[in-house]
């Protein structure tokens, strides 16, 4: 089985050949880069869940023989209480070569409010620009992530990747519960 994730970054790329090895025996995850129109950084559920749709698409077609695509998507979704109205969540879209597909979200957590504030005023910088200046770790989105700064190593970028990634496969490894669209 060919999984094609739409995204070289390595986080992605290693939860998802995680999560389906854990269901599925012959599995080759392959990652592509994305050549589509997507916001720098996703604010608001629309842009997250667009993403993720997007990338997924943007994989099945593009790799022949695949069965999966992948798409991932990271942002900041509004949020009541919340010191600043908003949670970063990780989405995941698995889109199937017959044309069905999966949504799956990650745990969601807070960033300080002058983060948020920053990037919805600047929305030509990603999350990323500010972790690297605030914790001195080149390409953190390529490592532990914000959160692995901000819970002190307790969860990683890779952890909340997973969650999405784990979620969005639920129907299709129970395909006697869900049917199909």
């Amino acid at each position: 089985m060919i999984v094609v994730v739409a995204s070289i970054n390595p986080i992605k790329v290693s939860a998802v050949e995680y999560v389906f090895k854990q269901y599925y025996k012959d599995v080759t995850v392959k990652a592509i880069d994305v050549d589509v129109d997507l916001p720098k950084q996703p604010i608001g559920l629309d842009e997250i869940l667009s993403g993720a749709y997007r990338r997924s698409r943007y994989a099945i077609e593009n790799v022949p023989n695949a069965e999966y695509g992948v798409g991932i998507e990271a942002g900041l979704s509004q949020y009541p209480y919340t010191e600043s109205g908003f949670l970063n969540i990780q989405a995941c879209i698995i889109y199937h070569k017959s044309g069905r597909y999966s949504l799956g979200i990650s745990s969601g957590f807070e960033l300080p409010r002058n983060i948020v504030e920053y990037l919805i005023k600047h929305r030509d910088c990603e999350l990323e620009d500010i972790a690297e200046d605030i914790t001195g770790v080149d390409r953190i989105g390529e490592k532990g992530g914000i959160i692995s700064y901000l819970t002190r190593d307790f969860i990683t970028r890779r952890d909340l990747t997973i969650q999405a990634v784990a979620t969005a496969i639920i129907p299709f490894i129970n395909k006697e519960l869900y049917s199909s669209k």
